[in-house]
């Protein structure tokens, strides 16, 4: 993966490999270089875990999107869509604006898809339009 920073004529690539790499990559990385890692990374064997993680809670980039630490958490869930409803009033987002009617829509395709079209597909379906909104509070039973 490649990520450009700049302008055009004048820009930083930054290469992240490891946002491809699988759970066993990493621990194949770490062992075959001796890497210590902080003791939480470690499960109850003394073996390194890459399940076992100190990022964020709802980290996006964990293996299930964060979705365990939102059904743990059901206020991350209303602490994330507060925080996504501001950014969607206040930054004009014309692409994202275009694909999604709500920051709730927008949230559920991030948390429960990998590609915009089987999002698009699932909540347009044969029964019509699913509220993402209802479909998150029923999921995760809360009041939103």
């Amino acid at each position: 993966m490649c990520r450009l920073y700049g302008s055009k004529k004048q820009h930083v690539e930054v290469f992240l490999p490891i946002l491809w790499w699988t759970d066993k990559d990493v621990a194949d990385f770490i062992r075959q270089r001796g890497i210590k890692c902080h003791p939480l990374y470690y499960d109850e064997t003394g073996e390194f875990n890459p399940k076992c993680r100190l990022g964020c809670m709802g980290c996006p980039q964990k293996s299930d999107r964060g979705l365990a630490d939102f059904k743990a958490n059901p206020r991350l869930v209303k602490f994330w869509l507060r925080n996504g409803e501001i950014w969607w009033n206040t930054h004009e987002l014309k692409k994202t604006k275009k694909k999604f009617k709500s920051h709730y829509e927008v949230f559920v395709r991030n948390l429960f898809f990998d590609e915009y079209e089987d999002f698009h597909n699932a909540i347009n379906g044969l029964f019509g339009h699913i509220d993402c909104k209802i479909f998150l509070e029923k999921y995760f039973k809360i009041k939103l």
